[in-house]
């Protein structure tokens, strides 16, 4: 993965920070320019709400207050010997990412998973869910207390693996990070699960059929790991029933996950129902970096 362009979306809160941290260990580690963001907005209509009129300079307060926030953000930057470069605008945070992303050519994006507000469900809903579901290159989100470190090093990567091509090109972007910021164990974690639209239908044909896609579960996920161990990279797999995401999330507190690697659509390729209810639960709940996407890095 050839990473010359960071985007940072940025609210200033200690998430934030903590991907700036991140933004700048990676772009030491590539020479990559990093790109700041922050947008100034309010869900509420400029004019009239509720008979209150925003007053004009309510707004210019506002952008001048960023402004040297921003100013602070790329100073440290500058401290750490990387190019950098700030947007200021008055934008939804969640399109102005995306739109941003595809100006700049961002090869990734690195965002914190809770902003100000402090409610996760509520960012994770309207910034950092569609980001990660719509963004046009890789995504890395991290908390707060998720530190960089001296150097930035990943030791045990997760790879959810369910052998779509999203998934695949998640694992061939946990193998590039692995060489370039490791070296890295990798872990594959498949869980096998059964949607519940055809619980009824296997019930009626008995056990066999979860163990016939086990076992070929297990034969695909044996022939990816020969592929990396011919490559010289220590790995091995999971297979497991169960819940992708909760057997994703397991298996990482158990190998003491530093990353989780994973795709953003599925073997489904019903983008909504993925994140819904597997990529979205992983960001929101694993205490570790997780790095998105739904395309092979270049």
């Amino acid at each position: 993965m050839n990473i010359q362009t960071i985007l940072v979306p940025t609210d200033f809160s200690d998430h934030a920070r903590r991907a700036i941290d991140y933004a700048i260990a990676i772009a030491q580690g590539s020479a990559a320019k990093v790109h700041v963001l922050h947008t100034y907005h309010l869900p509420i209509p400029l004019a009239v709400y509720g008979g209150f009129v925003i007053p004009q300079d309510f707004w210019d307060q506002a952008r001048n207050a960023a402004a040297r926030k921003m100013e602070k953000v790329t100073a440290l930057l500058e401290a750490a010997g990387i190019k950098g470069e700030s947007h200021l605008m008055e934008e939804t945070p969640g399109y102005a990412i995306e739109r941003v992303a595809e100006k700049i050519n961002a090869d990734l994006i690195v965002m914190g998973t809770r902003g100000l507000s402090g409610l996760e469900h509520v960012l994770l809903g309207s910034v950092a869910g569609r980001t990660v579901a719509r963004a046009p290159c890789p995504v890395m989100t991290v908390k707060a207390e998720q530190s960089v470190g001296e150097k930035l090093t990943f030791r045990n990567i997760v790879v959810a693996i369910d052998f779509s091509d999203p998934s695949d090109a998640a694992l061939s972007l946990a193998t590039d990070i692995a060489g370039k910021f490791g070296p890295a164990h990798i872990t594959l974690v498949h869980g096998c699960h059964i949607p519940v639209e055809l619980e009824a239908l296997v019930a009626q044909r008995g056990a066999p059929v979860l163990e016939k896609l086990s076992a070929h579960a297990e034969e695909s996920l044996a022939k990816l790991l020969t592929d990396l161990q011919d490559q010289g990279i220590s790995c091995e797999y999971v297979s497991d029933h169960g819940s992708p995401d909760r057997v994703i999330l397991d298996v990482a507190e158990r190998v003491d996950a530093d990353l989780i690697a994973m795709g953003t659509h599925g073997r489904k390729g019903l983008a909504h129902l993925v994140l819904g209810s597997m990529a979205e639960r992983v960001v929101r709940l694993a205490k570790c970096p997780v790095i998105t996407t739904k395309c092979a890095p270049d």
